[in-house]
């Protein structure tokens, strides 16, 4: 009769706790961009229930790849909020059901048109500072010399301390006195081998296609211990999901052509880099000689 007793009982307990796991949800999505597709890192989350009894707001920021999620979310209405610098707030109203689920739901936020005001930063947090570690957005490029028509992180990156670029021919970048071999090239988390191009201004990243990139000199974490010198770390950015456009330049070292389009408006969209040297056929003219120099690369997301 104890047994008995005993087993109703747990099973009483099992069926009441699984009704309460399975009453909550996980929601989930990615901030982005309208314009540009790009991901929204860092942006803010609000979660907050309307009820008399709620609990107190959640809230948690996207991380590199534009994601946010909350875990456990008890069923009831919400308030939905995002909030970015220079873009409009978004704010919406969320029911989640009775019963546990997985939710998506993709915030696609709108720049704002008017200005904004003055920003002044009184100081830096040093427990945000990577030791190390750069930087660096597909606007940054300008900043650099360049000799063609479009920027690229090749460039860029040899404005830094420590970092040399050797030989006409080579496309060879040493970092801190390391070999080339010594240096880890990631775009998106694929390896990437002999980024470089010739002449050493050029590589396989202009400015049309990065997001940004994480530069580190040296101090890098476990995650990159595959290398010794240094890491260059390549986020592309998306295609526009609305709108389409191009870009075409040509210089006496390169010729580009840039694309990119939605596929499916505000889901999904493609993007098309191409560049080709055309030394080989601009050097006769301003230097009287031919010079052996070609190179070309092809990039489609």
């Amino acid at each position: 009769m104890a047994f008995k007793t005993a087993f109703w009982f747990t099973a009483f307990l099992f069926i009441v706790s699984v009704q309460t796991v399975c009453s909550q949800s996980t929601l989930r999505g990615i901030i982005s961009d309208r314009q540009t597709g790009r991901p929204l890192e860092m942006a803010n989350v609000t979660l907050q229930q309307i009820s008399e009894d709620a609990e107190p707001p959640r809230g948690t920021i996207t991380d590199a790849n534009g994601l946010y999620q909350f875990n456990n979310v008890t069923a009831g209405e919400y308030i939905f909020a995002v909030s970015y610098v220079g873009f409009e707030t978004h704010v919406d109203t969320l029911n989640v059901d009775t019963w546990g689920d997985n939710i998506v739901k993709h915030v696609i936020m709108r720049v704002i048109s008017e200005r904004l005001q003055e920003v002044t930063i009184s100081e830096e947090s040093e427990d945000d500072v990577v030791p190390g570690q750069i930087t660096i957005r597909g606007e940054d490029f300008g900043r650099a010399p360049a000799p063609a028509g479009s920027a690229d992180l090749a460039g860029y990156i040899q404005m830094q301390p420590g970092v040399v670029a050797f030989g006409d021919r080579g496309g060879q970048m040493f970092v801190r006195g390391g070999t080339p071999s010594e240096n880890l090239v990631l775009m998106d988390g694929t390896l990437i081998y002999q980024p470089f191009h010739i002449i050493g201004f050029f590589s396989v990243f202009p400015e049309d296609v990065v997001s940004k990139a994480d530069f580190y000199a040296g101090g890098f974490g476990p995650e990159f211990s595959s290398r010794t010198s240094a890491v260059m770390d390549v986020r592309l950015k998306n295609g526009n999901l609305y709108n389409r456009g191009w870009s075409a330049s040509l210089s006496p070292f390169v010729s580009d052509l840039f694309i990119e389009s939605p596929v499916k408006e505000g889901k999904s969209s493609v993007m098309m880099s191409v560049r080709g040297s055309v030394i080989e056929e601009s050097s006769n003219q301003f230097l009287e000689e031919q010079q052996p120099l070609r190179f070309n690369s092809q990039l489609a997301v």
